[in-house]
């Protein structure tokens, strides 16, 4: 019977679009439940959260938060040549900046200036733009980990950040106009901002952190100004990093007095 049909097939062959599955690039061995439970309990360091914040015209900037110090590292993601020149091809390469090529370049240069032992995982959500994360853990040694869908609390760390984050780069804007010295001014105000873990720990404390392991956390070894004897001259003084005064307020990394005119005075009231 089957030798009769015209096309000779016992079934239909399908399409190339129902055989594309969506997450076809999380495997069982890259799952979250997989990764090692050290990265749990933020005991030690290296071990990082990543993801994209999203602008218009397919803009976005890449945003790596490492667990134990909370320290944000920002991933430029500028436009490829093209954009906006050639009409888009189907199965074409993404010109937006953040397609899985793009994307695993852009990761590879950020994540390759750190030491070693501090980018020891990396747990990413479920967005294609990290489907080349075999390559890109071949080249960095970081292992790479997927949450489960519609899972954001499994990247609690990440997600506060980024919403940190929109105070700089806000909804509805080209994130494509900011310069990578401009993103990375942006992270250097966001990790030297007063950080409380409990109510108690401030982020720069030298009697409950060490300074070189902070210095590590923030920026990479290799990456300490030139003419530094050591990255404790490098970190500011753990007095300038506490919380401002109630009546200061802060404006971009900066705190500022308002201006006199703001401040109310109180009038006394008339005695009865």
């Amino acid at each position: 019977m089957v030798a009769c049909l015209r096309t000779g097939r016992a079934l239909r062959e399908p399409r190339a679009r129902s055989r594309s599955k969506p997450q076809g690039h999380v495997t069982a061995d890259v799952v979250i439940s997989q990764r090692p439970a050290e990265a749990d309990d933020r005991a030690v360091p290296g071990h990082r959260e990543g993801d994209l914040i999203i602008g218009t015209g397919r803009s976005a900037i890449g945003t790596i938060v490492e667990r134990a110090s909370r320290s944000a590292l920002l991933v430029h993601l500028p436009r490829l040549e093209g954009w906006g020149e050639t009409p888009p091809v189907k199965n074409g390469p993404a010109l937006g900046g953040y397609g899985a090529i793009a994307m695993n370049a852009a990761l590879t240069a950020s994540m390759t200036r750190l030491p070693e032992q501090l980018r020891e995982t990396l747990t990413w959500d479920r967005g294609k733009e990290l489907s080349a994360h075999a390559k890109f853990a071949l080249e960095t040694g970081t292992k790479v980990f997927f949450a489960d869908p519609l899972s954001p609390w499994q990247r609690p760390t990440n997600e506060n950040t980024n919403g940190l984050l929109r105070q700089y780069f806000p909804k509805g804007t080209d994130l494509s106009r900011w310069t990578a010295v401009d993103l990375e001014a942006v992270a250097l105000a966001l990790n030297n901002r007063a950080l409380a873990d409990g109510g108690h720990v401030h982020r720069g404390d030298a009697t409950l952190r060490n300074k070189e392991r902070i210095a590590g956390f923030f920026c990479g070894l290799d990456m300490i100004e030139p003419g530094l004897q050591s990255v404790s001259d490098w970190l500011p003084d753990p007095d300038d990093l506490r919380p401002p005064p109630k009546h200061v307020s802060v404006y971009g990394g900066v705190a500022r007095k308002p201006p006199a005119s703001d401040q109310h005075s109180a009038t006394p009231l008339p005695a009865r």
